[in-house]
């Protein structure tokens, strides 16, 4: 049996691994994860007449931050936020509602991916290497055994209320995307779950067009290994995909999500940075205590803005016109002889250098 990976390199923070201090608690806080699931989440309340904005109170985001391509989530964040979801809707079968209903596309640059792939299995494949950057709560796993290919889903931590709706939801919504990308009516051999619920056996044949066995080992959804071809198979268009995922893989922004959702508030008003007592209310907590969970995810609320700030400047030298003046004023310097000393702390150079060094063809570089 083989594990199927495009990738030789290992993830730079798999799901098994703690973050730093080594406890699951810590590692459940990591924001490693793309918010396509919480959006999802958010906008099917939204289609039953709930707002979105409640439902996100007090988990270190906003609907707003959802929308920005550089928001990473916990799972923790994830979890707590389908949770309220759940229980708004009660719906039994929240997650095969989802997951049939799902909008491929949503999946983004993987999704694109998979069309390109070579086969079925191929796609396979690609979703596993990737699978944090469509906000997967599960770890998956694949084995091709003889004539037939297991897929695997477990818990990445355990959330026994939680459990089925992540299966449900993820496992139907890899069948939707496997129908999708090959054209076909593709069903599994069989289905096997965790769980018991009374009653549900029927509704799950009817969901996944097979066999349905519960009370089982592990999740797990069997697929006969026979290549499916993938009509829309372009190999320069696969082989891009593969290069552009593999970094998003290996971001070094992943950290507590408490970390994560200060430098997004900062982040989205860099001129007037929020102080450390306006996070700590927008969070829900005392100064105190905010300052004790940056601590344990080894920072502080003035390293994270030097680092927003540091990160703000480089990328304005690096794409615009503006000069030094005005960019100090964006990222909420002093002035322009502020920005320059730090930038020769950041850098070694002035940011003149720097950026006659690294400007995109035809900026003006302004002093």
């Amino acid at each position: 049996m083989e594990r199927l990976n495009f990738f030789d390199t290992t993830p730079a923070l798999p799901a098994e691994t703690p973050s730093v201090g080594g406890s699951a608690d810590q590692a459940r806080q990591v924001a490693d994860m793309r918010a396509t699931l919480v959006r999802n989440l958010l906008a099917t309340a939204q289609s039953h007449g709930l707002n979105p904005e409640p439902l996100t109170r007090g988990l270190g985001f906003g609907v707003a931050d959802l929308e920005q391509p550089s928001c990473l989530l916990s799972f923790s964040q994830s979890a707590r936020l389908a949770r309220r979801v759940l229980d708004r809707l009660a719906d039994p079968h929240l997650g095969l509602h989802m997951g049939a209903a799902a909008n491929f596309v949503s999946w983004g640059p993987l999704a694109l991916g998979m069309m390109a792939c070579p086969t079925l299995q191929d796609t396979w494949a690609l979703l596993l290497a990737a699978q944090r950057d469509v906000g997967c709560m599960l770890d998956l796993s694949g084995q091709e055994c003889g004539k037939v290919y297991v897929l695997s889903g477990q818990p990445r931590f355990p959330e026994p209320d939680l459990e089925h709706f992540f299966v449900e939801q993820t496992f139907s919504a890899v069948l939707r995307a496997s129908r999708e990308v090959t054209r076909r009516d593709i069903a599994p051999l069989r289905v096997q779950l965790r769980w018991t619920t009374p009653g549900s056996t029927e509704r799950y044949r009817e969901a996944f067009g097979c066999e349905v066995l519960m009370g089982q080992p592990a999740n797990t959804m069997e697929f006969s290994a026979e290549p499916v071809q993938v009509p829309t198979h372009d190999p320069y268009t696969f082989r891009n995909i593969r290069a552009l995922l593999h970094p998003l893989r290996v971001r070094h922004d992943a950290r507590a999500d408490i970390a994560a959702s200060v430098s997004r508030s900062i982040r989205n008003n860099i001129a007037h940075p929020p102080d450390l007592a306006t996070l700590a209310a927008d969070l829900h907590m005392s100064e105190r205590t905010l300052r004790r969970h940056l601590a344990e995810a080894g920072c502080s609320y003035l390293q994270l803005l030097e680092e927003e700030r540091r990160t703000h400047v480089f990328h304005q030298l690096h794409v615009s016109d503006r000069s030094v003046a005005e960019i100090a004023v964006e990222a909420g310097f002093a002035d322009a002889r502020s920005l320059r000393r730090a930038f020769r702390r950041w850098s070694g150079q002035t940011p003149a250098i720097w950026r006659s060094e690294h400007m995109t063809g035809g900026l003006l570089v302004y002093n």
